[in-house]
């Protein structure tokens, strides 16, 4: 109680974690509605197209996950540093960007679509269930997609948290869920889920540009100021590779698991894990909320040792204070959230659900050490750690996935994101002498 009081006092005379605070807890609204509209849309899957029906749409939306990310090379992140760090000509670097990312994802569109039969195929060997046209019609999805997560690296850019909340999390959903609900009505093929939400993307495209502009033109109407003041575009890419390489490893060990378990189980098996990794990853709903503004005033503050420190320690107490709550709440109402899914019994969900979850509340604890690399400079090493995580994770996924199946998978996936974030704590402590950590009942040293 005590140190709850000596938190509540820090918020009222404490500017930056009042800051803090507030704008994240706009961003939290956001992503509980997010996370509540996301289980919604699980459920009502689950329920009227079975858990081989959510394995094939996880299936199909790693894809599109993994293609976008590779159309926008990393430029969405990029991005919320060159727009925090106050350069004039972000409207140009941003048509720049769209002349960039365009093309690109209309070409890898093509490729996902003309190599669709061979997808399939590599995702049909366990079950002999051919997926080729539910890829084709999600990779209509990864322009819209990418479209999307850069219009999000605007709005985060610009601290607008309630917008980059939206189009980052609620909005894909809100919408794909929407049209999906809509045509549930005229068909129950497996197809409508992934229809459904390619449709949303295309909504939820339209209307980012909207709130883009407006922030455009009512921020950067002139850019021919000081060119010393200019971002030059090839520079920004010379910036967003790294982090790109670094987002990549790091989101490609949350679809691994996915995607090799396409190989060797059902689909059914893997809408089962699939669906249970997601049930865990609510705790991150706290990392993500603080995170989204957190990010650009890590970048802001990145002149100020002390500044940097005071950020990413108020950071720290905030993901602590909401995090181990959160995650008490869900061990004790797994079983009862599981038993929603109605899967097919024989499959300890609730073990696979503990396994990741412990993972996850140790992701949580550790910290936004991502994001504070990304924004100090360190984006090279988050990049390297990433890497050795991805590479490791695939290894052992492809030996103990064969093995051990959905039990094996989420060991692997729950150890693998508590390994990379202590490592990456212990490089952020060397580098800015700064613990990630919180510790609730570390005394100060006596003056």
């Amino acid at each position: 109680m005590q140190q709850l009081v000596k938190l509540k006092n820090r918020f009222i005379k404490d500017r930056h974690m009042n800051e803090l605070a507030t704008h994240s807890a706009f961003s939290f609204i956001m992503r509980v509605v997010g996370l509540m509209v996301n289980y919604l849309f699980l459920f009502f899957v689950t329920r009227f197209y079975g858990a081989d029906g959510w394995g094939i749409f996880a299936l199909c939306f790693s894809i599109i996950q993994i293609t976008s990310m590779l159309g926008i090379l990393g430029i969405n992140v990029a991005l919320v540093k060159i727009v925090s760090m106050g350069y004039g000509n972000v409207k140009e670097l941003y048509y720049q960007t769209l002349k960039f990312a365009i093309p690109v994802n209309l070409l890898l569109t093509a490729l996902v679509f003309i190599f669709s039969e061979q997808l399939s195929k590599y995702f049909g060997v366990a079950d002999g269930i051919s997926i080729t046209t539910h890829i084709r019609i999600a990779s209509l999805g990864i322009l819209p997609f990418s479209i999307s997560m850069i219009n999000s690296g605007i709005f985060r850019g610009n601290k607008e948290i309630i917008l980059f909340s939206f189009f980052d999390s609620l909005g894909r959903f809100l919408f794909g869920f929407a049209m999906v609900f809509i045509l549930h009505f005229f068909s129950s093929d497996t197809l409508t889920t992934i229809t459904g939400f390619v449709a949303g993307l295309y909504i939820l495209g339209i209307f980012s540009f909207r709130g883009v502009n407006r922030i455009l033109n009512k921020k950067y109407e002139h850019t021919h100021g000081d060119k010393r003041d200019h971002f030059p575009f090839k520079e920004l890419l010379k910036l967003s590779v790294p982090l790109f390489w670094g987002a990549l490893m790091l989101q490609g060990t949350l679809w691994a698991p996915t995607i090799i378990l396409g190989l060797y189980v059902s689909k059914e098996e893997v809408g089962i894990f699939d669906s249970t990794n997601r049930l865990a990853g609510l705790l991150t709903i706290i990392l993500f909320a603080i995170n989204s503004i957190s990010g650009p005033k890590f970048a802001e503050s990145l002149a100020d040792k002390n500044l940097l420190r005071k950020n990413i320690n108020a950071s720290s107490k905030l993901i602590f204070w909401a995090s181990v709550p959160l995650f008490l709440f869900l061990l004790a109402g797994g079983p009862f959230i599981i038993k929603l899914l109605e899967h097919r019994p024989g499959f300890n969900e609730y073990f696979i659900f503990v396994i990741i979850l412990i993972g996850q509340l140790i992701n949580s604890l550790t910290g936004l050490t991502g994001t504070i690399m990304q924004m100090t400079g360190h984006h090279v090493m988050n990049q390297n750690i990433s890497m050795g995580s991805f590479i490791l994770t695939t290894i052992l996924l492809f030996i103990i996935t064969p093995v051990y199946g959905l039990v094996g998978a989420a060991i692997i996936t729950g150890l693998n994101i508590a390994l990379k974030n202590i490592v990456s704590v212990i490089f952020i402590y060397l580098k800015l002498d700064v613990l990630t950590i919180y510790l609730p009942f570390k005394r100060k040293a006596a003056a």
